[in-house]
């Protein structure tokens, strides 16, 4: 009997009643807790579109895997190339000769990765060309000391197209006066634009055969980049590679520091945005305590007629639980919901109130990125659960010392 009176009267103490403005406040903590916890899966959802935003410049400009041949003869590379030609999920397999260099023009000395490029890949060339303003790239090799550099790069060392520049290379020649870094004067022919910053602020393409003349062929640094098709498990790819001996590098070996930086970004979010859910948690304390302290003598007459000390704790116990899991199951389908429609949502009221999140003049996307993942979801359940539960179990216990010790003094 008193289980079904447990439930039936928290059940009152919530919905309806003389107690209204007991259910008002524990409408409030409702809507708190949602909202938090439905903010706080929204904003993860946003950081993991930021992430997956910047790997896709990445893996548009660089790759998804590299692979160092330094060390491999041209006919193991040939072989190499034949074999990884075989997997079907390969979109594009490119080879380059990398370097770092100094560029000088008017005092300006910058450090940058030059790239030299073979003309003999139709594929790389046409995927090439599409970043670039003239779509110079195929004729690169047709004309000696010309270059294609970076947009970023040539805006801050205050240089346009036809205008030439000085590359020092880290190789020592000899001369008659002396030692000297080996050093050649290019000429810009065109501007590419990955929309990466972190490369459009240090890229130079050169053809091989300019490469080879100001870095040597002899200790020539060659790459092979793999491009993969979209929902291919890159970590498994970088495995099967490793156990054939490859030297390799991924996107988070060749930009560490900012792999880094996104990992610690997300991580201060969700411990600043788990400081709200705690506040949300100690408005259901709250609620609970003044629930309590209010009817004390409802509980006075219930332990009266004969109601255990257990069962009127479970009374609270069903109230807090009530309010807590209203509150988590909202803010859960509230803040999926908002992950899944963000971008829309901002998009709309973008075109109502005619104004731009993110103008495309001053930043590299346009609209707001979003990427929901169930990993982020289910660990904001388990600790905004956690944390409710622990709200509701120390404010029932106040029922034991508020009410049931008036009721011994009054009986």
């Amino acid at each position: 009997m008193f289980q079904d009176v447990v439930t039936f009267i928290a059940a009152r103490f919530f919905y309806t009643g003389n107690l209204r403005n007991i259910s008002f406040l524990s409408l409030v903590c409702v809507l708190g807790t949602g909202l938090s916890i439905s903010i706080l899966i929204c904003i993860l959802s946003i950081m993991n579109g930021f992430e997956e935003e910047v790997k896709s410049r990445s893996f548009g400009a660089d790759g998804h895997i590299l692979i160092n041949l330094s060390d491999k003869t041209d006919s193991s590379i040939t072989s190499l190339k034949k074999e990884l030609s075989n997997d079907d999920d390969l979109l594009y397999q490119f080879e380059f000769t990398e370097n770092e260099a100094i560029v000088s023009n008017e005092g300006s000395n910058n450090p940058v990765r030059i790239r030299g490029l073979r003309s003999d890949n139709p594929n790389l060339i046409n995927r090439l060309n599409s970043f670039s303003q003239l779509q110079n790239f195929d004729g690169l090799h047709e004309r000696r000391f010309k270059s294609i550099v970076g947009l970023d790069l040539m805006e801050n060392l205050g240089l346009k197209i036809g205008d030439s520049f000085r590359l020092f290379s880290p190789q020592i020649q000899y001369s008659p006066l002396g030692y000297f870094f080996r050093s050649r004067s290019f000429e810009i022919v065109d501007v590419v634009e990955f929309r990466y910053k972190t490369l459009d602020s240090s890229v130079i393409f050169l053809s091989e055969q300019d490469s080879n003349s100001i870095f040597g062929a002899v200790n020539i640094d060659k790459t092979l980049r793999l491009y993969y098709k979209a929902g291919t498990d890159i970590p498994k790819k970088t495995e099967e590679l490793k156990s054939k001996n490859l030297e390799i590098k991924t996107w988070k070996d060749e930009n560490t520091a900012l792999y880094q930086a996104l990992i610690l970004e997300k991580f201060v979010m969700f411990i600043t945005l788990l400081l709200a859910i705690i506040i949300a948690v100690l408005n259901v304390t709250s609620v609970l305590t003044i629930g309590i302290i209010s009817q004390r003598s409802t509980i006075n007459t219930l332990y009266s007629i004969g109601m255990e000390k257990k069962r009127i704790r479970k009374i609270f116990i069903a109230y807090g639980s009530m309010v807590g899991i209203l509150g988590w199951l909202l803010g859960l389908v509230l803040g999926v919901t908002l992950s899944l429609t963000i971008s829309k949502l901002v998009a709309f009221f973008e075109l109502i109130f005619d104004f731009s999140v993110f103008p495309a003049d001053l930043y590299y996307i346009s609209k707001v990125p979003a990427s929901f993942e169930l990993g982020d979801l289910i660990l904001v359940a388990i600790a905004s659960s956690l944390m409710l539960a622990a709200s509701v179990i120390v404010s029932s216990s106040l029922s034991k010392t508020i009410g049931l010790r008036r009721v011994s003094r009054n009986r």
